[in-house]
């Protein structure tokens, strides 16, 4: 359907956030705890309800904690939106209680989103990220284990690294017992736990799209889109080109939850013969399966079309996932982007939708654009750019052809 007749260079804001910060969203990675599971030996002492934060909160005090990882030993929340503070015991606890007060008075509501408990533990942040970091190293430990290791990452709320491993052998307990003590714990992964036990802060391989994605070259965080078959062979994903370095594809590394998730293979930001705002990450395994929720996902079916007055999906690491909020204005049109490392850029075949707020921010560039279809989503394009009244989103039929790639599908 041909679009309304509009601006066909409106300036936009690009929706990648300058944030790096360390954080686990906890879905318990074994099996749902029982209420009489023992609390790890980390937990010394917990102070539930202390208070109730905004979104904004939360976001406040990840920031605290990545800046002060030997006094705060992570934060997190659970399901049913508890979100847990760790404060470090020892001679510098009281002072760092004391400043985690202030970051909640300032962020404190009776209806906020979040009901604070404060943990008093055994590890720092910067501790069980240490041993994150050797589990991943191709020397000691992370070689002895790699065939086994399938998955493992930071849990604030149990103040520990948990490690997914096939099976519970006296062998690996033992080897990461003396090497790491109480700081580690492990449970049985499964295949089924990639659908189970992941968010889209910490997920596993093979990554599915909707992850929080942070480039560690430059500090931007932003959002996994859809799997793509490449033409040499494997998978790639696709996300925003303007989440990584308008220059450079070698030096984009991203992770997702401290792992490696991959780097830009092949990217364009108002650039080559379409002039797209696309980019396809490589190096790593990608599944079909997309975030429809924090935890939820759903296979990707095939590809939608797109017409005038569609009110698709949209799957973002900050928003999370939003349906029916926006309606599809006009499609096929370029427009101009604004960015402090890039300065003004143009970018087409951008379909343009309403009240880009309720449905869009900062941190979710490069995520889904969807269809709800019988057993599954069909893809529509990734989240790029908005202005105050209207956003944007790139068709995912142009990237195909951009990079010679099609879509894989489940």
């Amino acid at each position: 359907m041909k679009a309304p007749s509009r601006n066909p260079f409106a300036r936009t804001t690009i929706l990648a956030v300058g944030l790096s910060l360390f954080f686990w969203v906890h879905l318990n990675s074994s099996a749902e705890a029982s209420p009489r599971t023992p609390r790890p030996l980390t937990i010394h002492s917990s102070e539930a309800n202390v208070a109730h934060v905004t979104r904004a909160g939360l976001t406040a005090l990840m920031d605290y904690a990545e800046k002060h990882g030997d006094a705060i030993g992570g934060v997190g929340t659970d399901l049913q939106n508890n979100l847990f503070v760790d404060i470090v015991d020892g001679a510098a606890a009281s002072a760092t209680r004391a400043q985690v007060d202030t970051v909640l008075s300032q962020y404190s509501e009776t209806a906020g989103q979040y009901a604070v408990t404060i943990q008093s533990v055994q590890f720092g942040l910067n501790h069980l990220q240490g041993i994150v970091t050797e589990l991943a190293s191709p020397v000691g430990v992370g070689l002895t284990l790699r065939p086994v290791l399938k998955n493992w990452g930071v849990d604030p709320v149990k103040n520990q690294v948990t490690i997914g491993v096939p099976e519970l052998t006296p062998t690996v307990s033992s080897v990461l017992s003396r090497a790491f003590g109480d700081a580690v714990s492990l449970f049985v992964f499964t295949e089924d736990a990639h659908t189970l036990s992941v968010t889209r802060g910490s997920d596993i391989q093979p990554y599915n799209g909707g992850d929080r994605i942070d480039n560690i070259s430059y500090g931007n965080s932003c959002t996994s889109g859809f799997p793509v078959n490449l033409a040499q062979g494997g998978r790639g994903m696709l996300t925003a080109g303007h989440c990584g370095n308008r220059t450079s594809t070698s030096a984009d590394h991203f992770n997702n939850g401290g792992h490696a998730f991959g780097h830009i293979g092949e990217r364009s930001l108002g650039s080559g013969t379409d002039k797209l705002d696309s980019a396809v990450l490589v190096d790593q395994t990608y599944s079909t399966l997309i975030f429809t929720g924090t935890s939820a996902s759903a296979p990707v079916k095939g590809r939608a079309t797109v017409s005038v007055g569609d009110m698709p999906c949209f799957s973002g690491w900050y928003t999370n996932n939003v349906c029916g909020r926006s309606r599809v204005l006009e499609t096929d049109r370029c427009a101009s982007a604004t960015d402090q490392r890039f300065g003004t850029t143009v970018s087409c075949h951008l379909d343009g939708f309403s009240d880009p707020s309720a449905s869009i921010q900062p941190g979710d560039s490069g995520g889904p654009v969807y269809d709800n279809t019988t057993g599954g989503i069909l893809a529509k394009g990734t989240i790029t750019s908005t202005t105050s009244t209207e956003g944007f989103y790139e068709e995912v039929l142009w990237q195909l052809r951009q990079w010679n790639v099609t879509l894989a599908t489940s």
